[in-house]
């Protein structure tokens, strides 16, 4: 496929490959002075090296064009992809330019899978959605959400309030002790990824009060099972509205807040001898995922693939001889089953097919993302930024298809439905590229 640009999108990726670079620049600072050094524990490397610098440029470089047809007309799919390439894809570039390792092309040529497909890929029908919420169904949202979570908050968490971040993990712990039914388990997933979006919704009503409500569900979630996650998609989310509000062609220019908590957390460290904003941020959500590829890729390497069975084929009654493979992993690589090193991307599809899944994967989660495009066709950029974000983290450290099981895909696409579109004129089909256009 010829991919034709012309001289005002040469500008804008001019733009966007200069907030590449920036971005870049600034989180491999980090890497080098903080992440390397203050977690060197963990198997971080500082092993510089001017060829694997010259790759991993080349290959964040190369996919620019092709990302930024994800910012020109901005969909759920597209964002999401977006936000990957940002947070996981360009990370990544900067772990392997510091740490030699044997599967730099088949990782390269899973993610030029998961940014091309979406491409070339024939457009699927939209599905029309409800004309929208309206008060009612809030407030009884808001009853039945604040009822539910409370009573897990009572219940099995015993009304603990934790804002701390350091000893996140014992309440991790606990909460797998919890012996929560698994429907109760859904529910409370689901709302993980739902809650920031109906957030975004009050706000976009000028509804204070609801939206404020909502942020206390969202954070009592929290103090339910330590998940920092939570945290961070409400604010992040929050933040990411009041960016985009009424302004979607800002999508082009979220790297700068990427840059901007990098330059936040450097000058953290240099001023504060502190360094909680990499510690939660940069390192658990950027280069966490990424440096799990490398057990992952060794263990199964010289193993069989699991081929599902910790997963889906697990319903039906398959078992894996690895167990939990996330707890396998930490048992074997980091000395403490405690730890469960879930991983998705790269990770999963070759723990689940070996190589041939870095091509079937990346297919797979791009027809996922299309099929939650058909429900969230003609949504606002800034009603979609809430559930791209909260779906976006869950993606980059979940099995494929534990995102179904447990990270509330379908209680989105319901969410999607029943949001209130930008317009409600009639619709047309557009036969030829598979869009809604306004008549």
């Amino acid at each position: 496929m010829v991919i034709k640009i012309n001289k005002e999108e040469q500008k804008d990726i001019f733009i966007l490959v200069i907030l590449v670079v920036i971005t870049r620049i600034i989180l491999e600072y980090v890497y080098k002075t903080q992440v390397a050094t203050i977690f060197r524990y963990s198997g971080y490397q500082n092993d510089f090296s001017v060829r694997r610098a010259i790759i991993t440029w080349t290959m964040l470089v190369v996919i620019i064009p092709c990302v930024y047809r994800y910012v020109k007309k901005p969909r759920f799919s597209s964002m999401v992809l977006f936000l990957v390439y940002f947070i996981n894809y360009l990370p990544g570039t900067i772990l392997f330019t510091y740490r030699q390792v044997d599967f730099i092309i088949p990782w390269f040529i899973y993610y030029c899978m998961l940014f091309f497909v979406p491409i070339v890929l024939p457009p699927v029908k939209p599905v029309k959605g409800h004309k929208g919420m309206n008060s009612f169904s809030i407030k009884v949202m808001i009853s039945f959400f604040s009822i539910f979570i409370v009573f897990i908050w009572l219940y099995y968490a015993h009304g603990r309030i934790y804002f701390g971040m350091d000893d996140v993990y014992s309440l991790r712990m606990e909460a797998r002790n919890y012996g929560m039914p698994m429907a109760l388990r859904y529910i409370f997933a689901s709302m993980k990824i739902t809650i920031p979006v109906i957030i975004v919704w009050c706000l976009k009503k000028k509804n204070t009060l609801y939206s404020v409500i909502f942020a206390a569900i969202q954070l009592i979630m929290y103090f339910v099972d330590g998940q920092k996650t939570t945290l961070f998609s409400l604010f992040s989310t929050v933040l990411a509205f009041y960016f985009l509000r009424n302004k979607p062609k800002r999508v082009l220019y979220l790297p700068t807040v990427i840059a901007g908590i990098g330059l936040l957390a450097i000058g953290e460290y240099k001023l504060l001898d502190s360094y909680k904003i990499t510690t939660v941020i940069i390192r658990r959500v950027m280069f966490v995922p990424q440096s799990l590829n490398i057990p992952y890729y060794d263990f199964f390497t010289h193993n069989t693939p699991d081929f599902f069975r910790n997963s889906v084929l697990k319903v039906f009654g398959f078992s894996s001889p690895y167990g939990g493979i996330a707890r396998m992993i930490g048992r074997v690589y980091m000395g403490n089953e405690s730890v469960a090193a879930n991983n998705g991307f790269f990770s999963d599809a070759y723990a689940n097919l070996g190589l041939i899944g870095i091509f079937i994967m990346p297919i797979a989660i791009v027809l996922l993302l299309r099929v939650l495009d058909c429900f969230s066709f003609d949504l606002s950029v800034d009603f979609l930024i809430g559930a791209v974000v909260t779906f976006t983290i869950p993606l980059m450290s979940s099995s494929f298809f534990t995102l179904f099981l447990s990270h509330g895909v379908i209680a989105l696409s319901l969410i999607f439905y029943f949001l209130p579109r930008e317009s409600d004129s009639s619709e047309k089909l557009d036969d030829k590229r598979g869009l809604m256009r306004k008549e």
